[in-house]
């Protein structure tokens, strides 16, 4: 999984047209995040934020025909080595309800649910994991 170079973000975000076709397309302008992609089959994101120690991980997505294969589980490492190298001590993000692949492999990786002090996105599963 490489970096993402300043020249790819529309790259990343012809990807996520294809991941989120109903969506409103993702923020990739954003300074304070950190994106990666895979080729043209996958990408993802990590922000941090005004909380000491703390990341998000953004929305990442896998086109259509490339899903199942674990390219998921490989962002949310990718994801988690990265913060672990800044220093970072706990990453959070969110699932939609309905969305079982990602709470499995969020689960897998080991994030636990948790109900945060301030709910940000609505009705959907928060969750973290300690990585310090």
């Amino acid at each position: 999984m490489n970096l993402v170079r300043t020249t790819d973000l529309r790259l990343i975000l012809r990807i996520d047209a294809r991941t989120f076709p109903d969506d409103m397309p993702v923020n990739v302008l954003d300074s304070r995040t950190m994106w990666w992609r895979l080729g043209e089959l996958a990408y993802c994101g990590i922000r941090t934020t005004s909380e000491p120690g703390l990341a998000f991980m953004v929305r990442s997505g896998v086109v259509p025909e490339a899903r199942g294969q674990g390219l998921q589980r490989r962002m949310i490492l990718t994801r988690l080595r990265w913060a672990r190298s800044e220093g970072l001590a706990e990453v959070c993000s969110y699932t939609v309800t309905d969305n079982a692949p990602s709470m499995r492999n969020l689960m897998r990786c080991g994030f636990e649910p948790y109900d945060p002090p301030e709910k940000w996105a609505g009705d959907v599963v928060y969750w973290t994991k300690q990585i310090s």
